[in-house]
């Protein structure tokens, strides 16, 4: 249980990283990214 815990969390940093160098720059956002960064 730990272990898929830590996997998750890992993954959730890693995806979070590679959208906020996507939209660092400049090459577009995924649909959900449009939308939290028009909430902003």
């Amino acid at each position: 249980m730990l272990r898929r815990l830590v996997q998750l969390y890992i993954g959730l940093v890693l995806y979070g990283v590679s959208t906020a160098l996507f939209v660092h720059a400049n090459l577009g956002a995924d649909p959900w990214d449009v939308f939290h960064l028009g909430v902003r």
